[in-house]
């Protein structure tokens, strides 16, 4: 008992300590796809500072396709390989990477149980969007456009927990 009650305690005290930002998201050339981010870091003010952060959560909020609208956290997306995020000046992203930084100017999510023929894969990088099927051979969409991104607040420790919390964890 007294080990379950201690990690309870270092879990508790490891989320407390960290918050996170949420960003809106939109594909830059047309504006139809549209959703959110949860990152790891601080604002100060209103503004994020320039820096690399981790996506800990995705979602979609609205698309003119057949792609599910939700997120990470609430199984309806999944990640291929580990770690996505991007790399900001202070105004505009400069890098999107994935595999821990591995590989740059490219991250992608996944639509965990895509139909087939049906949208299975959003990417975003430095000068495109783009929706594409399970198999990356058929492009539902396709903007030759960075999309814009946008800090628009501070979420609590406590709501990031809800967003991964394992990966919140771990970071």
């Amino acid at each position: 008992m007294k080990i379950l009650l201690t990690i309870l305690v270092l879990v508790a005290a490891c989320v407390t300590a960290q918050a996170g930002i949420e960003w809106t998201w939109g594909n830059g050339a047309f504006g139809s796809e549209q959703g959110t981010f949860i990152t790891d870091g601080e604002l100060v003010g209103e503004l994020a500072p320039g820096g690399t952060y981790t996506i800990i959560d995705f979602s979609i909020t609205a698309t003119a396709y057949l792609i599910p609208i939700g997120s990470m956290s609430g199984g309806e997306f999944d990640l291929i390989q580990p770690d996505i995020g991007f790399d900001w000046d202070g105004s505009a992203p400069t890098v999107f990477w994935r595999n821990s930084g591995e590989y740059t100017n490219g991250l992608w999510m996944h639509v965990a149980a895509a139909a087939p023929g049906d949208p299975a894969t959003i990417g975003m990088g430095m000068g495109w969007f783009t929706i594409v099927d399970e198999t990356d051979d058929f492009t539902f969409h396709y903007d030759p456009v960075t999309p814009i991104l946008t800090p628009v607040g501070t979420v609590t420790a406590h709501e990031r927990a809800t967003f991964g919390a394992v990966k919140a964890l771990y970071r």
